[in-house]
């Protein structure tokens, strides 16, 4: 979020699309937000969900669907599992937030707390603002797959990723 604007549009977005109903459809609404996200105009695109991670039998969307479209999109699900501390029950489905999370190349977190929840975003948005993209260009190189692994260490904190690269000459 850029500006005013941003949250008033993001807000009017949320108020007129999503109808309530007496379920949840946690698929449905991150296949939705995914969609959104994809067609954005920044260079980075994410989606952050805050859930007790429990669908109700989204009508459109299965967990798999919603992972597909991710990943296809390039775009990756942080999640965060939260129960209210009033209602905690054994309700909840931590697991599901886990693995969306996991499968799109986002990162998972607990918080327990409200108080949780402020680090969590500072966290979140630390992540995406480190995000590098990398080009390389190898000179008389042939055509073909190669992988490429990058680890990266800073201050104690160190994130490590892998692709399988095409290389054409």
């Amino acid at each position: 979020m850029n500006d005013a604007g941003d949250v008033t549009d993001m807000k009017a977005y949320i108020n007129t699309y999503f109808a309530f109903g007496s379920g949840t459809y946690l698929y449905d609404a991150v296949y939705d937000s995914i969609t959104r996200a994809a067609m954005g105009s920044k260079g980075k695109k994410v989606v952050v969900v805050l859930s007790d991670g429990v669908d109700s039998g989204s009508p459109n969307h299965t967990l798999n669907q919603v992972i597909t479209h991710a990943t296809d999109n390039e775009v990756p699900v942080f999640t965060i599992y939260y129960r209210d501390p009033d209602f905690r029950t054994g309700y909840g489905d931590p697991n599901t937030l886990e693995t969306l999370a996991d499968d799109t190349g986002g990162q998972h977190f607990v918080g327990d707390t409200p108080d949780d929840l402020a680090g969590i975003y500072e966290q979140i948005a630390s992540t995406i603002g480190n995000k590098y993209e990398f080009e390389l260009e190898v000179p008389g190189c042939s055509a073909g797959t190669a992988s490429l692994e990058v680890y990266v260490e800073d201050g104690g904190f160190y994130g490590e990723d892998s692709a399988s690269v095409t290389l054409t000459p």
